[in-house]
């Protein structure tokens, strides 16, 4: 068992700070198993940063699509991060300055055997 996470350090960034995220990842093997048994698998996190094009709607619906005509993709980046037994944690920065507004975060994470996970979080400017 793989857990991950995703995670933006703060729900709400002031305008013209800048956005850091940390992935999280352990491996969880049975207690009876050695411990240098299970050796560390490198994964692939494609993350994205998208920012909406309005801030308010009408009605709450929340949807994991992000069509270019509600979100506009600002940033990119790819992370290889080895997860392994122990607690593995991967700071990324994000090197573009916040606006006011919603913004959303989406990481594909993949694994050696091609497994793939998508995480998601969201954040104010």
């Amino acid at each position: 068992v793989t857990e991950l996470w995703l995670k933006p350090n703060y729900g709400s960034y002031e305008p013209g700070e800048r956005a850091i995220f940390m992935l999280q990842g352990q491996r969880i093997q049975e207690a009876r198993k050695p411990h240098n048994q299970a050796e560390p698998a490198e994964w692939t996190f494609k993350l994205r940063v998208l920012r909406s094009n309005e801030s308010a709607v009408a009605n709450s619906n929340p949807v994991f699509e992000y069509g270019s005509d509600r979100f506009t993709e600002i940033w990119k980046t790819e992370q290889p991060v080895a997860i392994g037994r122990e607690l593995t944690i991967q700071r990324i920065p994000m090197p573009i300055t916040l606006a006011a507004g919603y913004y959303a975060v989406e990481c594909e994470a993949v694994s050696p055997s091609g497994e793939r996970r998508i995480l998601r979080q969201g954040f104010w400017g």
